[in-house]
């Protein structure tokens, strides 16, 4: 609020709750995920995608419920229990992004960031009403992201409208020399 005041805006994420899968490393939070036996897990580096919004200035409000590990599509956890639907709690939120997008959906976060192996972030986007992408290989780092399948995994946004997701892109991609597969990411 302070430098939004003085004029000095850092992105249009300035001051804007964001909520990450429970994978997703910040340093002001635990990494779980999901698993009661990483419930101290502290990490001692933000993730790309976790610095990147910082920088912008958005506030990263919280970490998000995800299935064990990240494996499942009905996002259960011994840390945080499950997940229900946005518009249904009785309902599957259909991947293991589940709890971001349900924290997207119900408004408790502007933006959140998920992980995809198969389709754990389009079909929870799907079951929320969400918009979403699951990034090419290497668009996004993986660096500070507990991982499932290294070859196949990707981060990505979860938002209410395409236009978040392209801004909040444009916060989190490029080369992460944490991540080799992300060194051709200048040349896009």
């Amino acid at each position: 609020d302070a430098e939004r005041a003085a004029g000095r805006v850092r992105s249009p994420f300035h001051g804007v709750p964001v909520v990450l899968k429970d994978n997703i490393d910040a340093t002001e939070l635990a990494t779980t995920g999901g698993a009661l036996a990483l419930i101290d897990h502290r990490p001692r580096l933000d993730s790309r995608i976790a610095a990147g919004m910082k920088a912008g200035g958005a506030i990263i409000l919280g970490k998000a419920n995800l299935d064990e590990f990240p494996f499942g599509d009905f996002g259960i956890s011994t840390v945080g229990g499950t997940v229900g639907n946005a518009y249904d709690p009785s309902l599957s939120t259909a991947g293991s992004s589940g709890g971001s997008a349900t924290s997207v959906a119900t408004s408790m976060a502007a933006l959140g960031f998920g992980t995809d192996t198969c389709n754990s972030l389009s079909n929870p986007s799907g079951f929320a009403s969400l918009a979403t992408i699951r990034t090419t290989r290497g668009y996004t780092s993986r660096a500070g992201v507990m991982p499932l399948n290294t070859f196949n995994d990707a981060v990505g946004p979860m938002g209410k409208t395409v236009r978040d997701i392209a801004l909040a892109l444009d916060l989190v991609t490029g080369v992460d020399p944490g991540d080799p597969v992300t060194a051709d990411a200048a040349a896009d």
